[in-house]
């Protein structure tokens, strides 16, 4: 959008401003310009050098880079904003292993452990199952509900179910498979 065309007003100002230069230069020799004047326009095309550097410079800078493949889950920016280095723009996600987030009431806790394994069915089609461990159990829990948050993955799914399908996740007891 705008940087590109801040590159391209550059680009011909530096273009413009370097033909005259070379038609005084040669003036200049012919004793029809000033050392003075000739200074001067050579003064005006380095600075339309460095005008049109800045400008590809902030066009490069523009361009956002994922740190991964995936898919784009959250955008956090309005259209026509300007965002400073190191602003979080998207949330992408890894498609191929997906997350659940529970919320487990703290009396309940003690049966969570770490890599205990977890089993999701899709609310509309109860048939469709899903293997899954518990990855993360979080250490705060919430007191206004009293619950605390559990994620839990199911490697490979995303190749069955989109990113944000609703499923029912049952988290098996110790020593059953």
């Amino acid at each position: 959008g705008d940087l590109r065309l801040e590159e391209e007003a550059a680009q011909l100002t530096l273009t413009q401003t370097e033909k005259r230069l070379a038609r005084v230069r040669v003036l200049h020799e012919q004793g029809g310009v000033s050392t003075q004047d000739l200074e001067a326009l050579e003064f005006t095309v380095k600075t339309s050098r460095i005008h049109y550097r800045k400008a590809v410079t902030e066009r490069e800078r523009a361009v956002v880079r994922a740190p991964l493949s995936g898919v784009v889950a959250e955008v956090n920016l309005t259209v026509g904003e300007r965002i400073a280095a190191g602003k979080v723009c998207f949330r992408i996600i890894d498609a191929t292993d997906l997350q659940a987030e529970l919320f487990v009431a703290v009396d309940q806790l003690a049966d969570v452990t770490l890599g205990q394994p977890v089993i999701a069915q899709l609310q509309v089609t109860p048939a469709v199952r899903l293997q899954g461990t518990v990855v993360r159990i979080s250490p705060i829990v919430d007191p206004e509900s009293g619950r605390c948050q559990v994620r839990v993955r199911f490697l490979g799914a995303g190749e069955r179910l989109k990113p944000g399908t609703v499923v029912d996740v049952t988290v098996a007891k110790e020593g059953v498979r």
